[in-house]
């Protein structure tokens, strides 16, 4: 059956708040067909429930060939319905748009007040850049029509692989997401899944192989905490404190407290790491920089980093504590380029990232 009304909103953000109710944030944008009228997206940005738990990739630089970068230029703003694999809908499980196994599943543990499961820490610094720069955004979904005249667009998530009572909105190329285009070439994904979702399906986009949450506990349990690019399992996505960062380059986030005590890796999984990001126009040479912890303990990093690409740093010369600290990322004449901090609360949960805003 499929969901209803399925297409792509091209449009330009105008607000962007995270909190707006306790399940979604909402996105408020407009487009050239009436630039006087406002519509909303609703984003979903929390665990709810064990099953309903989100699975989230968060890609720093879109280039996907189907649909790309040059089709989403070339379309005009506005709403257009988009159906079956010669358009621009979204499909992502067969298009390769996202790697299951890097899928960042979120926590959620009812018995923990404390316990967040959301995305906003990360979301938040995004969407607000989005608006701040009037950006291009893309949003695949099901677009609604109120009573009252107002429209919008929601079912922004992957829309197949569903068992139980949603199984009879599955379908093949009809998935939600977002994708901003922020100029300078630089284009930022984000995409949304459902723990109990299926990682394969059929030609009818019904269930065939096992859940995102099977797959991905599997990889947390193991002790492989999920990263921005290479990882899976869960992350703490807990507020951390404004970062500073110059340069482009910035700590973008950090697994501090890896399965095991504190100073001590973990055995036969990843240990302490940290997430430096390029969000500049420019590859950037890194010999001679250094990241280290607020104990002035540091180790050199080498090579360079791609523009709008995200290294991995696997902490060797130093430790993180899980009593909370800071990182600071320095340059070649040692000065401060970016610096991050964390508490011991948000560093208390094994196998989980902290995201930094910057």
């Amino acid at each position: 059956m499929g969901i209803s009304n399925y297409g792509l909103w091209k449009g330009t953000p105008t607000s962007w708040n995270g909190k707006a109710d306790t399940d979604h944030g909402h996105l408020t944008f407009t487009d050239s067909t009436d630039s006087s009228k406002s519509h909303e997206a609703d984003v979903n940005i929390m665990s709810s429930g064990k099953e309903t738990r989100l699975v989230y990739w968060l890609v720093s630089s879109y280039n996907a060939q189907k649909p790309s970068t040059s089709q989403l230029q070339a379309l005009s703003q506005g709403f257009s319905k988009q159906s079956g694999s010669d358009s621009l809908a979204l499909d992502l499980l067969r298009e390769d748009l996202v790697d299951v196994d890097t899928g960042v599943l979120l926590s959620h543990d009812a018995k923990d007040p404390d316990e967040k499961g959301d995305i906003l820490s990360y979301l938040d610094p995004i969407m607000d850049e989005a608006v701040s720069s009037k950006a291009t955004i893309y949003i695949w979904g099901s677009q609604y029509k109120d009573s009252d005249g107002s429209s919008g667009i929601h079912d922004i998530h992957m829309n197949q692989g569903s068992a139980g009572s949603f199984e009879k909105e599955n379908g093949t190329y009809q998935d939600g997401g977002i994708v901003i285009e922020f100029g300078g070439d630089r284009w930022e994904g984000v995409f949304l899944a459902f723990a109990s979702q299926a990682t394969k399906t059929d030609s009818k986009g019904d269930p065939d192989g096992p859940t995102f949450a099977s797959t991905l506990s599997d990889s947390s349990s193991s002790g492989a905490a999920g990263s921005p690019s290479t990882g899976g399992g869960t992350t703490d996505t807990t507020t951390t404190p404004p970062a500073t960062a110059t340069k482009g380059v910035s700590i973008e986030a950090a697994l501090v407290n890896p399965t095991g005590p504190d100073d001590a890796p973990t055995s036969g999984g990843q240990g302490e790491t940290v997430y430096v990001m390029n969000r500049s126009s420019k590859a950037q040479s890194l010999e001679g920089w250094t990241v280290g912890n607020d104990k002035g303990e540091s180790q050199a990093l080498s090579g360079s980093i791609s523009a709008n690409v995200k290294k991995e740093v696997a902490v060797k010369g130093f430790r993180l504590s899980n009593k909370g600290g800071k990182i600071v990322l320095k340059d070649g004449k040692g000065e401060t380029v970016s610096e991050v901090s964390y508490t011991e609360k948000q560093a208390r949960k094994e196998g989980k990232l902290l995201y930094f805003a910057n």
